[in-house]
């Protein structure tokens, strides 16, 4: 039965999770060069003038700076696998997945059992990000892979030999000991939709199932008993599936 496959569940829930990173403290200003093709108000040769070094300056001598809106202010990277593997420096990537340990580490340290006993059995886990839509946020594969990869990191075993060290320091706290097929079969991950901002959360669970167990199964157990409630209230069952809530 389904009741027996699920043994155990842990969750971890981080409040008001991260959807950015900040990957350097201040942006460098950058300015027009003559060679530029500059905004048709910085042509007015009453107002702007070219410095012997080719840059843009203003009535009072200074220099224009383009990126006016940002220079100066931290440089923030969206946590978004598709651009954060895609045309991003090493160590900019290096950088965002160091803070997703640390978060990581600290969420599970506090809220995790240090050992889960994985005899016998398997774990499953299961992320389910809440949030206030906007369509800043990346789809949910490109939003869940960071945060699964990285979690998943901190719940191995310090004694794996691809654990990643600052010196003395390991995000590494060996909840499990490995995250191989063998003691991970199974990830799920979904988003919910909240209208305010203090309800954002991401809650990281890991479950302790059968060797049996199976998400379709599950999945299958609650179509049946969706069914049954039907049968049982003498109403007629839908052709169509997708009307019952499974979509």
């Amino acid at each position: 039965m389904y009741g027996s496959m699920i043994l155990k569940k842990w969750t971890c829930v981080i409040k008001n999770y991260p959807t950015e990173i900040k990957v350097s403290e201040q942006r460098r200003a950058q300015y027009w060069y003559a060679s530029d093709d500059v905004p048709k108000k910085y042509k007015d040769t009453t107002k702007y003038s070219y410095s012997p070094e080719g840059i843009l300056l203003d009535s009072l001598g200074e220099r224009v700076v383009k990126n006016s809106k940002t220079a100066g202010k931290p440089r923030m990277m969206s946590i978004n696998a598709q651009k954060i593997y895609v045309g991003i420096h090493h160590s900019v990537r290096s950088k965002i997945v160091k803070e997703l340990h640390t978060l990581f580490h600290n969420a599970f340290e506090k809220q995790l059992p240090a050992k889960i006993d994985t005899t016998g059995k398997k774990i499953m886990i299961g992320l389910r990000f809440y949030d206030v839509y906007t369509s800043k946020l990346p789809d949910l594969d490109n939003l869940a892979n960071l945060f699964v990869k990285c979690g998943i990191d901190c719940l191995t075993t310090a004694d794996n030999p691809n654990q990643v060290k600052q010196g003395s320091y390991t995000h590494k706290l060996g909840i499990i000991p490995d995250d191989k097929l063998k003691f991970i079969p199974h990830i799920m991950y979904e988003f919910t939709n909240v209208n305010d901002e203090k309800d954002r959360k991401l809650e990281f669970s890991l479950y302790e199932v059968t060797e049996d167990f199976s998400i379709e199964k599950a999945c299958q157990h609650f179509i049946d008993l969706n069914l049954q409630t039907y049968e049982s209230n003498n109403r007629s069952i839908p052709d169509n599936r997708d009307n019952m809530g499974f979509n």
